[in-house]
């Protein structure tokens, strides 16, 4: 066996490799990756196998359908998104059932299936509104 570009290839057999004769990868050794399955990646199982994008699904953490860095402020609405960053008050969230707010600083959506595409201190307080 030779190694090329951290690939073993059978010299008999130029071309053809055996899964078997690659090391798994560690953080010290450049070896082959198992890739988790769709079903794992949804079911948010711990595993060392990597996880694909394609296959890499969001996730329901409280009542948030997706928390980023901007963590803190108030409960979220139930199924309300939530993309902000930066909130000077704990009440700058999307508070509202479905609400959402897809960015910008310091915004609130308290009503129910209100949105604010982004901006700073916007309030989208009405059942329905947009801002």
């Amino acid at each position: 066996m030779k190694r090329l570009t951290g690939i073993l290839q059978a010299e008999d057999q130029p071309g053809q490799i055996y899964p078997g004769d690659i090391p798994s990868a560690t953080t010290t050794t450049i070896g082959g990756v198992t890739l988790a399955s769709v079903t794992v990646a949804k079911a948010g199982t711990n595993t060392t196998k990597a996880v694909t994008p394609a296959g890499l699904p969001l996730r329901v953490e409280g009542n948030a359908l997706v928390r980023q860095d901007g963590y803190g402020g108030n409960a979220r609405g139930s199924g309300a998104v939530d993309l902000q960053r930066e909130r000077a008050d704990t009440v700058h969230v999307a508070s509202g059932t479905a609400a959402v707010i897809a960015g910008g600083v310091n915004n609130k959506a308290s009503g129910a299936h209100s949105s604010i595409g982004g901006g700073g201190y916007n309030n989208a307080s009405g059942n329905n509104s947009t801002v």
